[in-house]
This record gives C-alpha cells, sequence and structure tokens, in this order.
C-alpha cells in the first residue's frame, strides 16, 4: 500500500526519468530503496512497542473486574499482523 502510494504520487517523475534514459532497476533503487529500510525498520522497531502497550491497556481495562485475567500475547500472532 506504502509503495503503491510512493509510486502514484511520482508517476510523472517516474515517466521523465525514463525518458532520460534510466533503467527500471535505477528508478526503483531511487523511489523504493530508502522507503523499504525505512518500512522494516519501522516493524521492527514497533513489535515490541505493540507487545508492551497491548498488555498496558489490557492490565488497566481488566483492573475494574472483580476477577483474575492473564494477557497472555502470542509473539507470531503480532508479528503476522504487523506484516499483513
Amino acid at each position: 500500500m506504502l509503495t503503491k502510494l510512493i509510486l502514484e504520487s511520482s508517476s510523472l517523475n517516474i515517466a521523465y526519468l525514463k525518458m532520460f534514459g534510466y533503467r527500471t532497476e535505477g528508478i526503483k533503487s531511487i523511489y523504493l530503496g530508502g522507503s523499504i529500510f525505512v518500512l522494516l525498520l519501522t516493524i521492527a522497531l514497533g513489535i515490541p512497542f505493540e507487545i508492551k502497550s497491548l498488555e498496558y491497556i489490557s492490565l488497566v481495562a481488566m483492573s475494574k473486574l472483580s476477577g483474575y485475567f492473564e494477557m497472555i500475547v502470542d509473539k507470531k500472532s503480532i508479528i503476522v499482523t504487523s506484516i499483513v
């Protein structure tokens, strides 16, 4: 989705680069190289934050109940939902 947005907003500039003789690989490296790195870094740093915030939110939400609920967050499901 992010890739599609980047390519759609830069379609005129990409057309100019093709007219000047740039190849598809060069255009991909110009427009997608940095954004893919930032996207992967954000996902890698965001997963631990997401797990801790879910644990805290569930603790606050369940503190009003007169019982004990343990929040178990499966790390595999967090990774799958973050990537998809």
